[in-house]
């Protein structure tokens, strides 16, 4: 079965490869669920010693991982970005309010 399921992954890209085996070894990785397996990106990882990404995006947002158990991540549209003075996608405190 794992055999199988990363062949799959192999052959439907990078980013599904990454996202597959993270999926499976890390504890604490997500994917959000407005994107999927196949077009999400971690841009930062966690420094310590934990496997999870602090930002990522993919075609239409933003993402930071806050690690709350009850909002675990947030998200900003990548149409606004431009909108907002000195925007960071890896800062989410430049991301501007909506």
């Amino acid at each position: 079965m794992i055999v199988i399921t990363l062949t799959v992954l192999i052959l439907s890209g990078r980013h599904a490869l990454i996202n597959g085996w993270s999926l499976l070894t890390g504890r604490g990785y997500v994917i959000p669920v407005e994107s999927s397996i196949f077009e999400f990106r971690a841009t930062v990882m966690n420094e310590g010693s934990g496997e999870w990404w602090t930002y990522g995006e993919d075609s239409n947002y933003y993402y930071h991982f806050t690690g709350d158990d009850a909002v675990p991540y947030i998200k900003f549209p990548k149409s606004l970005a431009s909108a907002c003075k000195s925007f960071e996608p890896s800062n989410h405190l430049t991301w501007c309010k909506r």
